[in-house]
């Protein structure tokens, strides 16, 4: 699934499905602090149990509502196999807590520019002819 319709896909479950499903009241609100331990502790065992590496790039606490789903929007980007599997399980598993996870892209590294890589594998199929 593309992170942009991965993004749409939690949006529209965030804001048009009512706060029952969260089952948490302005007074079980997490703390940040706790948000965070919560989404580092829910991090570590979904990584280990899908192998895929998952990057927390923010925790951002939403101004209370009687219709937000979450409390809580956490964004990531994440690396491996099972990765989609993984935004499902964070989803599920944080829900609960009042958490919802979406997945950023990943930034391409701007120190390797992406033409050399390409280039390398180009040339070891079909090496340049020297004079």
């Amino acid at each position: 699934m593309k992170p942009r319709t991965t993004l749409v896909l939690a949006l529209i479950a965030a804001f048009s499905i009512g706060s029952p499903s969260t089952g948490l009241s302005d007074d079980d609100r997490l703390t940040h602090e706790e948000a965070e331990k919560a989404v580092s502790d829910l991090v570590e065992a979904v990584s280990r149990d899908y192998e895929c590496k998952i990057v927390v790039t923010s925790v951002k606490a939403l101004a209370p509502s009687d219709r937000a789903v979450g409390h809580y929007f956490v964004s990531f980007t994440s690396s491996g196999l099972r990765c989609d599997q993984a935004l499902t399980a964070l989803n599920d598993r944080g829900s609960s807590r009042g958490l919802v996870f979406l997945q950023r892209e990943r930034p391409r590294d701007k120190a390797e520019p992406f033409e050399e890589p390409i280039l390398d594998l180009l040339h070891e199929i079909d090496p340049p002819v020297k004079d």
